[in-house]
């Protein structure tokens, strides 16, 4: 089905083919987001151009696992301005999109050139200075010293609705089952309402790497805060926040362990009481000065949306698989337990 929809736009290509250009071009509008910004753009333009990557084998970690570099001769690209890529990071050019329901997004190309399930696996790396890895095809995810990182992922579905936005097809994010929190294995009394996603795509939880914290609604952030605040060291004291935190701590008092700051253990409880995302200090807790950490949490400033949006920082060093062919999410606890990162 993906490959005949792909093969459906080639064919729009070729009839508006344009000699003048190297690659074939659609001049018909494409809309073009850039979710950094919350923008979208109308006038963008389809074309088709021959892609070149490095492969890997992903039994070997480390450079050995270096493979052919593969190409695919039509892929599917579009085009926009410079300034709807701002604020996307220093020297990024563009994006790459994973969107699940799309016939043309860079997992659904690729698994049909290269006869794979459409499935991919990010990890993104906590270092500066140090890539993460996208894995796009099968498992194994093999990391330092042949730790394969597939052992210890959990399951959630995707779930889906029909997207008033992408007629036709089913929304493009990533939408999971949220139940309750618990902070230290205490539960938190929350509004059980705003936890399921309805049929306008609000409230719920969604998995985007397009937010760098994660976001929730008003009142589910103010009964995390309070709890989080509680179960931490009666030593470590609440200073002035630092935006766009609104919880934040003297760091002094604040202990250190291979699994990054001694903080409060939270869990995000998922469809299934034992299915958990764990959340611990590496994750929970952000340097922004030499004396102050944040809780890596953010309010949601605006009055719609999803109740909780999982941002990168609690993604990182943690291995996220999206498959898309079983329509579910896998998701490892963080990679630090088993003293390796996404940078290994």
């Amino acid at each position: 089905m993906q490959s005949r929809k792909i093969n459906s736009l080639r064919r729009l290509c070729y009839r508006k083919y344009n000699s003048s250009r190297l690659q074939r071009q659609c001049v018909r509008d494409n809309i073009v987001s850039n979710p950094a910004m919350n923008i979208f753009y109308s006038g963008g333009e389809i074309a088709e151009d021959v892609l070149t990557i490095q492969s890997i084998n992903g039994s070997i970690p480390g450079p050995q696992s270096r493979g052919p570099v593969v190409t695919v001769s039509n892929f599917i690209f579009s085009c926009s301005p410079s300034y709807y890529t701002q604020n996307l990071g220093k020297n990024v050019k563009g994006m790459i999109g994973f969107g699940q329901q799309s016939p043309v997004s860079f997992v659904t190309q690729l698994a049909s050139a290269f006869k794979f399930s459409r499935q991919f696996a990010i990890c993104l790396s906590s270092s500066t200075q140090q890539n993460g890895i996208i894995f796009i095809g099968h498992r194994p995810y093999i990391f330092a010293l042949g730790f394969d990182a597939s052992r210890d992922l959990i399951y959630t579905p995707i779930i889906t609705y029909p997207s008033f936005f992408f007629i036709n097809r089913g929304s493009p994010e990533y939408y999971i089952q949220v139940t309750s929190i618990t902070i230290n294995e205490k539960t938190l009394a929350l509004n059980k309402t705003l936890l399921s996603l309805d049929e306008n795509e609000e409230k719920g939880t969604k998995i985007s790497t397009a937010v760098p914290y994660t976001v929730l609604e008003p009142s589910i952030y103010n009964v995390v805060r309070k709890a989080f605040i509680s179960e931490m060291p009666k030593d470590v004291k609440t200073v002035a926040a630092v935006q766009p935190f609104k919880t934040c701590f003297d760091s002094t008092y604040v202990g250190m362990s291979r699994l990054g700051y001694n903080a409060p253990k939270i869990d995000l409880v998922l469809h299934k009481p034992n299915v958990r995302w764990t959340i611990t200090g590496a994750n929970s807790l952000v340097k922004v000065s030499e004396r102050v950490v944040c809780l890596a949490f953010v309010e949601r400033n605006h009055t719609f949306g999803q109740a909780i949006i999982i941002g990168g920082f609690q993604m990182q060093d943690n291995l996220v698989e999206f498959d898309l062919a079983r329509r579910r999410i896998g998701f490892s606890k963080s990679l630090l337990f088993r003293q390796t990162t996404c940078s290994n």
